[in-house]
């Protein structure tokens, strides 16, 4: 029985035996397979994409390539067939919103694709069709803004016009400014009730609508400063605006520039907050007090003066009401002054203000020395954008006439009238802008004068800018003075011309001349002035440029002072001050003239 069931057990357990060994080689087969699969998997190199864009500008492609979706899929390691199908037919929508903006409503667009070394390529050949042109532009005003004449022609603050392309930026910008305008007129509520852009595909052309609301007018409501060491009657002198007036934001801002032009305070913050149920717009000033001194030290050289300095001594507040004193020390080889102002602000500080100066000056006329003390009350006052000032002067004069050498003593009480009128892109640095100014003044032997005399002035600049860093500058100085004696004139009364900012290839004050008993040349000066200048400067490698010119004219004592003519040229470096310029200059009216050198530093306007 033993042998029996040992007999049946063997085959019993070689089956076991090869069941469990084809259990093992499965579970070896299987790691291999998957060995071998992730191995295959590894090996799968990622696919790119590659999109191309034909047919647009610059701008527009990277504009399109902005709003694209497909461009996403870039950094896909594996993109399908599929899905890339829907992207394409994505982009193609995209491309054509995205041409809308330029003015392109009825594109074109067709696509390819290609698969080369796991590289996807996908090309748009975009033909944009034709341009939207503008056919109606209508703009309403509703509110009460539809009478008020400074918003009549707001329609002209559209850029678009008809006939134009249809470019959204340009529509933007002009919704945008049309809104603005009725806010700067005080319709600080005002807004766009409508406006839209109604385009016709087929015919390629739109229409532009867009009706104002102005909504109320605002108005202008108290004015409040902050503790400030000026009294409060002072600081209620600089509003342009009265309480109750329509509000309109340019008065804001001119109040805002005044008092920070004014040099009484260092920082300036001016708030409105608007009462929409009162349409009231109370004003706060908050103002932090300048230091009352003020040091100046200078230093400088022209070809003119020599070298020259300056100390000088400002207060800014000598009391509550904004008086202001100033005192100046100027020394250079040609001329020293001493100088002091006192000054009283006028009804507009801003513009308006009393002056009373003194001066004492030594000054000096080829050699002949001229000593004179000056006392002087002005005002100023603007007066259609102009700045008149007008006033009298005492002078009291001591010099060395030339020719005969003989000293002489003048008195002069002297009325003046002066205009005054510039307008630039830039205080220190202008590109272009133009400024002009006209004098009258006069003496009469019977009011406290040695001679009677009239003379008039005048003086314009204009400078303007050109394309490629081109600009020009025109100079024009005339004068006369009755009766044409000028002999009898004191010298500081005479016309003189040449020098660096005359005509230059001649000295300072050097024209007219005379030949003395030593035949030398001494200027003598005259009745009549004629002075001209043409500029032309172009700006090489910034800060640096270079300039050439010509100058013309003369002080005439008569009809037989010839005109005097100087050309030149040289290099300028522009500073935040204004312009250094060296130039070099020849008289082509007198050849036995060697060439002069001369240096200028400051706005040319």
């Amino acid at each position: 029985m033993q042998k029996f069931l040992h007999m049946i057990m063997i085959p019993v357990f070689s089956a076991l035996k090869i069941l469990s060994s084809l259990k093992f080689m499965r579970k070896l087969l299987l790691c291999c397979l998957i060995t071998l699969t992730s191995n295959t998997v590894s090996a799968i190199e990622p696919v790119s994409l590659s999109v191309k864009i034909n047919g647009v500008s610059e701008d527009i492609e990277k504009h399109i390539r902005s709003d694209m979706s497909l461009q996403h899929l870039r950094s896909d390691p594996a993109i399908s067939e599929s899905v890339l199908e829907y992207y394409i037919e994505r982009a193609i929508q995209e491309i054509t919103v995205s041409l809308q903006p330029y003015g392109f409503y009825n594109p074109h667009i067709t696509a390819r694709k290609s698969f080369k070394k796991n590289r996807w390529l996908i090309s748009f050949s975009v033909d944009k069709g034709p341009v939207v042109q503008i056919e109606t532009i209508d703009i309403q005003i509703e509110g009460p803004g539809l009478y008020n004449p400074n918003l009549s022609n707001i329609a002209k603050l559209m850029p678009l016009k008809i006939g134009n392309t249809l470019l959204h930026e340009e529509y933007e910008a002009g919704k945008k400014a049309i809104l603005n305008a009725a806010i700067y007129e005080g319709y600080l509520a005002a807004e766009l009730t409508t406006h839209r852009v109604e385009v016709d595909t087929q015919r390629s052309k739109a229409k532009i609508i867009i009706v104002l609301n102005t909504s109320n007018l605002y108005y202008f409501g108290h004015t409040t400063f902050s503790d400030s060491l000026l009294n409060n009657t002072f600081l209620n002198r600089y509003p342009t605006y009265e309480e109750g007036d329509p509000f309109t934001a340019q008065k804001l801002l001119n109040l805002e520039d005044a008092l920070r032009n004014s040099d009484y305070f260092s920082t300036v913050r001016v708030d409105s907050q608007p009462n929409h149920e009162t349409y009231q717009v109370p004003i706060s000033v908050d103002l932090e007090d300048q230091k009352p001194n003020h040091y100046l030290f200078g230093a400088g050289y022209g070809t003119d003066t020599g070298p020259r300095g300056k100390v000088g001594y400002l207060r800014r507040r000598v009391n509550s009401k904004g008086h202001k004193f100033n005192a100046q020390l100027q020394l250079s080889e040609l001329f020293h002054k001493v100088e002091a102002d006192y000054i009283i602000p006028g009804k507009r500080p801003q513009t308006d203000s009393i002056s009373i100066n003194s001066k004492y000056m030594e000054d000096e006329y080829n050699e002949k020395p001229v000593e004179s003390l000056e006392l002087t009350l002005s005002e100023k006052r603007e007066i259609y954008g102009w700045d008149r000032i007008m006033g009298l002067s005492f002078i009291h004069e001591k010099s060395v006439t030339f020719i005969s050498n003989e000293s002489r003593r003048d008195d002069l009480l002297l009325p003046f009238i002066e205009f005054k009128n510039t307008t630039r892109d830039n205080l220190n640095n202008p590109t272009r802008g133009r400024t002009r100014m006209i004098r009258l003044k006069g003496a009469h032997d019977d009011l406290a004068s040695s001679v009677s005399f009239a003379q008039i002035y005048f003086q314009e600049r204009w400078l303007h800018s050109f394309a490629y860093d081109f600009k020009t500058l025109f100079r024009l100085e005339l004068g006369a003075t009755l009766p044409r004696t000028y002999d009898k004139l004191p010298l500081s009364q005479r016309f003189f011309a040449g020098g660096d900012t005359s005509i230059r290839g001649f000295g300072y004050r050097s024209l007219p001349a005379e030949i003395d008993k030593d035949d030398e040349r001494q200027p003598v000066g005259g009745s009549y002035l004629f002075v001209t200048s043409l500029e032309l400067g172009k700006m090489i490698y910034k800060p640096f440029g270079i300039h050439s010119f010509i100058d013309m004219g003369n002080a005439f004592r008569s009809s037989k002072d010839e005109v005097q003519i100087g050309i030149g040229g040289g290099i300028n470096y522009d500073t935040k001050l204004g312009p250094i310029k060296f130039s070099i200059a020849k008289p082509i009216t007198n050849a036995a003239q060697s060439w002069r050198i001369h240096a200028t530093f400051g706005p040319e306007l």
